[in-house]
């Protein structure tokens, strides 16, 4: 499953970008001190984190494959997108 912007960035810039933005994600969670559900909060407010931020304007693309995976990614992005208020879907 991905997340992909709809528009024409360089490949090289969107991935730096990405990088980039992301590394809140990278700080270490300690598995001692969170349990699963405190970690898919965490990673639900990352998601609605980026979702709201203004460094980025385009749209999401999000794939679906139907495995654990993806289904995973999947609800998270849903909770993410329905924490925001309607006003502010795009």
């Amino acid at each position: 499953m991905r997340i992909m912007p709809c528009h024409s960035i360089p490949k090289n810039t969107l991935i730096k970008n990405v990088k980039n933005r992301m590394t809140h994600l990278e700080q270490p969670i300690s598995s001692q001190l969170l349990d699963a559900t405190e970690k898919f909060a965490h990673i639900v407010t990352a998601i609605r984190d980026e979702y709201l931020s203004t460094a980025q304007n385009y749209p999401w693309i999000v794939g679906f494959s139907g495995g654990k995976d993806s289904t995973l990614v999947a609800h998270a992005v849903f909770e993410a997108l329905l924490s925001v208020a309607p006003s502010k879907r795009t």
